[in-house]
């Protein structure tokens, strides 16, 4: 069985497209990379997460970290096209506001 891929990618000014699946095998890395990534360019104000094909609660958990990291460093970070799995575990796990309201 191969391993869950996970990549990231600038398609426009300001937002990065996250793709693949947003796992427990793969939240380690892609959390490292893409807060790195926010730290560096002040101009990173959204993701784009509408070619995640699958998202677990490890995943869900890296979305609010991301979240309340940009939040802490005085920034805005807008989650767009939050996959319908993504959602539905963000429902019951009482969290959707927080993925969804203004920072």
């Amino acid at each position: 069985m191969s391993e869950p891929t996970f990549s990231i990618h600038r398609s426009q000014p300001g937002v990065l497209d996250l793709s693949g699946i947003l796992s427990f095998a793969t939240v380690g890395r892609a959390y490292a990379e893409v807060n790195q990534i926010i730290a560096d360019a002040r101009a990173i104000t959204a993701l784009n997460l509408a070619g995640l094909r699958s998202t677990d609660s490890a995943g869900l958990a890296c979305l609010l970290a991301w979240r309340a990291a940009a939040e802490q460093r005085g920034r805005c970070l807008e989650l767009r096209g939050l996959p319908d799995n993504a959602r539905a575990l963000a429902q019951v796990c009482e969290v959707e506001e927080l993925l969804s309201q203004p920072i």
